[in-house]
């Protein structure tokens, strides 16, 4: 069964995604609906009427062919993706359900024609690698690090390195002195709460950040999860003024940091945004959540916090011969760009141009 919205489906799915080893937001059916791009598909498994499993999935073309990825894919930067299955509880027949799960998917895809899947941001141990089997390529992507908590927050904290702990010394005591107070959403009202974000996000990070173009989809999103109780968004302010601020999901015992912005231009809030870091993840871990998901990308700040990390996965399949050859043409797209981009990063713009190019005549300088 294929629908374009869960409908009343929806509490049904979003058992099976609290099923998940690492039960991921951006299944949760309100981030879905939210993000999902214009042609959304919700391949759904049942079996006497209850759902077992499935796969939320979005629909375009590329090269005049029927693509597949997952939804909400793109910018927005979904991870931990995968179907879902009926874990059951651990009944009995659990692993035989999640068989017909993946069986079920199998044979509809294969009804679907020539078709382009790729699936990013999958989980390195994907179910739906079974499903394409050895035929489909998987490309690793950047891993997603992670730290697991516990109720002992000093204890913790103690366990990490020592510059980020004298780091968070100064920082806090910078921050008592100019009256910056934590506060977070729903006690803050979620749309003030949602612009102070998108304001300090494009003062630090301005044109050069990839959040921003899509920021309305995630605001809409954010209103649904917050409402939920799956979103928050925590703050630093002095006053009226938010100094820093951070949206982090917190789904299933887990919390996931999303997106932040902070105040750049006045050196008495540096290091605002790791002071506000400290406080959700001792919050988190007074509340007993079980473990703190850095979400995709290795930055060093990531690492100052993390123990571990989860591989995250790329996987993409083509079948009948429109579908193998645009998948082709989009490997080949895709080696350009790298070597394009590799090539940006080791010589100048200018001294590309003049090395490779006979400048014809009354041509400008570059």
């Amino acid at each position: 069964m294929v629908k374009t919205t869960l409908g009343a489906s929806a509490p049904e799915w979003d058992a099976l995604v609290d099923g998940l080893a690492v039960p991921s937001p951006f299944l949760r059916s309100w981030w879905l609906h939210a993000t999902a791009a214009a042609e959304p598909e919700f391949v759904l498994v049942r079996n006497g009427g209850r759902l077992i499993g499935g796969v939320a999935l979005q629909a375009d073309r590329t090269c005049g062919v029927r693509r597949l990825r997952m939804m909400g894919d793109g910018p927005l930067c979904p991870d931990h993706l995968d179907l879902l299955a009926d874990a059951s509880n651990g009944r009995p027949d659990g692993a035989a359900t999640r068989d017909a799960v993946v069986a079920a998917l199998r044979q509809w895809f294969k009804a679907q024609g020539p078709l382009v899947v790729q699936l990013r941001g999958l989980t390195g141990a994907a179910r739906l690698r079974r499903v394409f089997g050895p035929r489909a390529s998987c490309v690793e992507m950047e891993p997603a690090p992670w730290l697991a908590l516990s109720r002992d927050w000093p204890t913790f904290l103690a366990g990490r390195p020592s510059q980020l702990r004298n780091s968070l010394r100064q920082g806090a005591r910078r921050m008592r002195e100019g009256g910056a107070v934590y506060r977070a959403t729903p006690d803050v009202p979620t749309a003030a709460a949602l612009a102070s974000l998108r304001e300090l996000h494009a003062g630090q990070w301005g044109r050069r950040s990839t959040f921003l173009p899509v920021y309305d989809v995630f605001a809409r999103a954010a209103e649904s999860g917050v409402a939920r109780g799956e979103l928050i968004v925590h703050e630093l302010a002095v006053g009226a003024q938010v100094i820093a601020s951070q949206a982090w999901f917190e789904v299933d015992g887990r919390t996931s940091l999303y997106q932040g912005g902070r105040l750049t231009d006045d050196p008495k809030w540096r290091g605002s945004g790791g002071v506000l870091t400290a406080m959700i993840l001792e919050r988190a871990c007074e509340r007993g959540f079980s473990e703190a998901d850095f979400l995709r990308g290795i930055e060093a700040y990531k690492q100052d916090w993390t123990s571990a990390q989860r591989p995250l996965i790329e996987l993409r399949f083509a079948q009948g011969r429109a579908g193998r050859a645009a998948l082709a043409a989009l490997d080949a797209g895709d080696r350009l760009h790298q070597t394009a981009a590799r090539v940006r990063r080791s010589r100048p713009v200018r001294a590309i141009v003049r090395a490779t190019v006979r400048r014809p005549p009354g041509w400008g300088q570059v």
